[in-house]
């Protein structure tokens, strides 16, 4: 048997197969709507079907998303930060506020973060940090360079102002809650 005439026997196979799968469906939901051929002994008159369901067509779908915008002010004003220029670019000054649970009143860490005047890594200072960052696996990344100022060395550099404070402030309480 040639392979033309294989197939062309498969082909018709597969026809008879798909006829009788659809004769069998259309017969199942004949029977089902009522339309379905009965015996004239139990033939009625048809009474239209009754749907249960909602008055209106509900569409599940995606929603419109929704949008989260950074606050007005960055997070340094929000912290009494204080900025001013500087030959190195702007320097800000103020406090890391470090709270944790177990903390009634957050514990404050004098600060200082270097913002260059081109594109590039900010530069972080914290002074006196807490002695249980050491046994942080952050710890090594805060060096000491003229005391009692730490510099942060970044394993992925912050872009901002604010998310340099906001990381130290995170390590340094991770550092506190450890205790």
């Amino acid at each position: 048997m040639s392979v033309l005439a294989w197939l062309e026997q498969l082909r018709r196979l597969w026809q008879a197969g798909w006829q009788f799968v659809r004769d069998q469906v259309i017969a199942i939901w004949s029977h089902i709507e009522g339309t379905a051929p009965r015996p004239a002994s139990s033939r009625r008159t048809r009474t239209p079907s009754l749907v249960i369901g909602p008055d209106t067509v509900l569409v599940i779908g995606p929603q419109k998303c929704v949008t989260v915008t950074p606050p007005p002010r960055p997070t340094w004003d929000d912290q009494g930060w204080t900025v001013r220029p500087h030959a190195r670019g702007n320097v800000y000054t103020g406090e890391y506020r470090v709270r944790t649970a177990t903390m009634a009143q957050p514990r404050r860490f004098a600060g200082c973060i270097v913002q260059p005047p081109w594109p590039g890594t900010i530069i972080a200072y914290v002074a006196d940090p807490p002695p249980e960052l050491r046994r942080h696996q952050k710890g090594a990344c805060f060096q000491l360079t003229q005391p009692p100022w730490f510099l942060v060395h970044w394993q992925q550099p912050a872009t901002t102002v604010d998310d340099a404070l906001l990381y130290v402030e995170r390590v340094l309480a991770e550092a506190l809650e450890r205790t």
